[in-house]
């Protein structure tokens, strides 16, 4: 999912990069990475920092990674005299690598909790950690479906720009980059499935008046998929601001093709076929795939 690029954002920018697959460079990197991994020591009386991660269902959780972070943030966030939070604090997560971004970001907790005196740069990961990725992606595995990609989008935007706007704003702009460069649940098309499904009654006027107009155009052209980056709007105060149709030449962007099969009629009336449905905005073959 796109939000494993924000820890990598983060965590670089403030860390350093990384040397290989599952070496990080950095203070940090080099004590969670490498051979052994991190290094367990005894959890130490740290400062609880403040985040956005709730108690989410289990049941949305796919494997014990996801779960463990979910732990290990809610122990950041409550401190160490969370007697129901401390049962996770005994827990090794596992080998990090360039692919497994959650078990990164529960090393970088774990290692905050076992620390003294943490640096500037550990308490800044963790609190990006606590306030942007694991909430955002949370919500995502709550919210599955293809439909929610571009609010998921919007959702680390916002999270990313509330935590750091103000105290890192180069971080922010690093965090942006990424964001354009990865930026395709952007694209009208996608933006233009979620507003058709959105429980919002204007934005499915608006989209279901787009739509129609593409599908009248009898230019025969085959589009090529742009990543529609540099027209992101990273003011947008919700997800349907993320982009102005205007600013998309024709050439851009078509009638969606995951609704190709169905009607106005049943665009307007949500009447979706069961298939589409379950297409959810990422998982792990989807991903596999993609690789």
């Amino acid at each position: 999912m796109f939000q494993t690029f924000f820890i990598m954002s983060c965590g670089f920018l403030a860390d350093g990069k990384t040397k290989s697959g599952t070496v990080y460079g950095g203070k940090i990197g080099t004590q969670i990475s490498g051979t052994d991994g991190l290094v367990m020591a005894p959890m130490v009386q740290f400062k609880p920092v403040r985040g956005r991660v709730p108690f989410c269902d289990m049941a949305n959780l796919k494997n014990q990674d996801e779960k463990l972070l979910l732990g290990y943030c809610l122990l950041v966030q409550h401190g160490p005299e969370s007697d129901e939070d401390l049962k996770v604090s005994h827990r090794k997560p596992g080998q990090v690598c360039a692919s497994r971004w959650v078990t990164t970001a529960s090393n970088c907790l774990r290692l905050y909790i076992q620390t003294e005196n943490p640096s500037a740069n550990l308490i800044l990961i963790v609190g990006f950690i606590v306030n942007v990725y694991a909430p955002a992606l949370f919500w995502a595995k709550q919210e599955w479906h293809c439909s929610k990609g571009p609010f998921h989008f919007f959702n680390v935007m916002s999270l990313a720009r509330d935590f750091l706007e103000d105290d890192h704003p180069k971080l922010l702009e690093g965090v942006n980059v990424v964001l354009q460069n990865n930026s395709y649940w952007a694209h009208p098309e996608n933006m233009l499935v979620a507003m058709a499904m959105d429980p919002n009654p204007d934005l499915n006027v608006k989209a279901l008046e787009i739509i129609s107009k593409l599908r009248k155009s009898k230019a025969q052209r085959i589009r090529k998929f742009r990543k529609p980056g540099k027209f992101i709007n990273f003011k947008a105060q919700s997800y349907d601001e993320l982009i102005d149709f205007k600013q998309f030449k024709p050439s851009l962007y078509s009638s969606p093709p995951l609704l190709r099969d169905h009607s106005l009629q049943d665009i307007k009336t949500k009447n979706f076929d069961d298939d589409i449905m379950k297409v959810p905005a990422h998982s792990q073959h989807v991903e596999r795939i993609a690789y």
